[in-house]
């Protein structure tokens, strides 16, 4: 790409001689994120004719699927999100939905007009998604973007065709960490895996709680747990195996700046999302080296499932049954008729 003395508008550049529209996306899995390149003209044209071409462009863009998600993704409406569904729809699902090629003729999906999104066009594009829960997560997201869109501008299309679209089944997984199992995987962890997945399991309780705990919810009476989704905050009470497991934490994470329990070198917080993928990756290599076997092999979101299943009411913080149940996988024990 040339440089040039005259000043064009922003996101605007000669390539290759010809003045393109490249426009800045922003940062997402790391790296900077643009467009496709649209070409305007000639590098001389008038500046009036430039930014006359520009409002077409993005009147154009406005509605095609980039332009929808994108516009979503800087909304009000978004920003009111948790931090982790914010983390997978903007830096997860947003790049693979907007690059994602047609299975016909190969165009990239965020280039399509919404006007001609169908909910038989969007089932083939969630199909080449890989597992269920993905295809529901990207639906879910897509449909929110759109019923955000229908109330935000007048040019976008009425029906939102991922609500035509019926979410794909998805099965409740039901494995089960014994307390051999869990044993045996939890002292070949590093003393930080360990704290965490006692913590999880104390206070039965997701990555992204318990790496949001701070010094001020160690409270004399327990921990206080802010739960995500909606749950009910609540006290865990202390009891030896927990505050074990919070001073081993102090013990690793010794940076005396940050608030947080469980922290990086630095004393910023620990990303929940990169330390599940480190936590996949020591349960691999512990499965290569025969330590573990395929069916032994478990998530760090487990060990919630593990807490729910062995407390006393099954309490997982939820505000419906349905919720707690998904958290229970062992069965009940109850007394035989007399």
């Amino acid at each position: 790409m040339a440089g040039s003395k005259r000043k064009y508008p922003t996101d605007v550049y000669i390539y290759r001689g010809r003045l393109v529209y490249w426009p800045y996306l922003g940062i997402f899995d790391g790296k900077r994120k643009r467009g496709k390149r649209i070409i305007l003209g000639a590098p001389d044209m008038p500046e009036s004719k430039i930014h006359q071409l520009l409002d077409q462009v993005k009147e154009t863009k406005r509605r095609t699927v980039e332009w929808l998600l994108s516009a979503y993704l800087e909304s009000e409406k978004f920003l009111k999100l948790s931090k982790s569904t914010k983390h997978n729809r903007k830096e997860v699902y947003y790049p693979k939905i907007i690059d994602r090629r047609g299975p016909k003729n190969g165009t990239r999906f965020g280039d399509i007009l919404l006007a001609h999104v169908t909910p038989s066009m969007l089932v083939r594009v969630l199909e080449s998604f890989e597992g269920n829960p993905t295809r529901n997560q990207i639906k879910t997201f897509i449909s929110a973007a759109w019923t955000w869109g229908v109330l935000k501008y007048e040019d976008i299309p009425r029906q939102n065709p991922a609500k035509e679209v019926p979410g794909f089944e998805e099965k409740s997984r039901t494995f089960y960490i014994t307390d051999e199992l869990y044993r045996k995987v939890r002292r070949t962890m590093k003393p930080l895996y360990r704290a965490a997945m006692e913590v999880a399991y104390q206070c039965r309780a997701r990555e992204i709680e318990i790496f949001a705990l701070t010094y001020d919810d160690l409270l004399k009476e327990g921990v206080y747990l802010k739960r995500t989704k909606g749950s009910i905050p609540e006290i865990t009470l202390w009891n030896r195996r927990l505050r074990t497991a919070v001073n081993m934490a102090k013990s690793i994470c010794t940076n005396k700046q940050s608030k947080y329990l469980f922290h990086e070198p630095d004393g910023s917080p620990i990303v929940p999302q990169y330390f599940s993928r480190r936590f996949k990756d020591c349960m691999r290599r512990r499965l290569a080296a025969g330590k573990i076997t395929a069916e032994e092999r478990f998530t760090f979101h487990d060990m919630k499932a593990k807490g729910v299943s062995d407390h006393e009411g099954q309490y997982s913080g939820h505000r419906t049954e349905t919720g707690r149940k998904i958290y229970i996988r062992k069965a009940p024990k109850i007394k035989g008729s007399r």
